[in-house]
């Protein structure tokens, strides 16, 4: 999401940080990938919002998994030395407290999101090392709303139109939208912090 790629603050603007957006999509962050080794990346980072499917991780909590878990295939993020527990990685997004007890009960991971199996993947075919650091932005208890998948554009910026729409389908998940604008503002600030340090 752009919101992600702004709270990586003054890194985001490095000329010697290369950054990519890949909007929850799995297709878009391999390309992405692919593309930052190809214009020279030595390090790969997974940054961003993720979902919580440990209970005991509340929204805007920082994680820094050492392990990616994607159906199974386990691949190491060990550029942090700090890193610990894993990140169950999605092909789709994790939207019910059902859902995401389902992962955690299968996978022991900690959040979920939809990029860092892809990256991993391309890190370990590189040979490249590779970290994730992710801010908590929906609670494992959370329900987030139908078509909040729909709701961003390729390049990471928001759909106005299509949440409103989504809202106007389904007038009852307003508070559901609503907090998950709110929760993933917190999750935002908690990624900026951690750059501004």
């Amino acid at each position: 999401m752009k919101s992600e790629k702004d709270a990586l603050g003054r890194w985001a603007n490095d000329p010697d940080v290369l950054v990519k957006m890949s909007a929850a999509n799995a297709k878009q962050a391999r390309r992405s990938a692919i593309d930052l080794v190809a214009n020279g990346a030595t390090v790969l980072l997974s940054w961003g919002v993720a979902g919580a499917l440990d209970p005991a991780l509340s929204c805007g909590t920082i994680v820094r998994p050492a392990k990616v878990n994607h159906e199974g295939k386990i691949v190491e993020a060990s550029a942090l030395e700090n890193a610990s527990g894993t990140v169950s990685g999605s092909d789709q997004i994790a939207s019910t407290p059902v859902d995401k007890a389902t992962l955690f009960r299968t996978t022991s991971a900690g959040i979920v999101d939809m990029e860092s199996h892809i990256l991993a993947s391309v890190a370990s075919s590189q040979n490249l090392p590779f970290a994730v650091i992710r801010a908590v932005s929906d609670s494992a208890d959370t329900k987030l709303p139908v078509g909040v998948e729909k709701a961003l554009r390729a390049d990471g910026r928001p759909r106005i139109a299509s949440a409103l729409m989504q809202m106007a389908i389904r007038p009852w998940q307003i508070p559901l939208w609503v907090k998950a604008g709110r929760d993933s503002g917190r999750a935002l600030k908690a990624l900026k912090a951690v750059a501004e340090t």
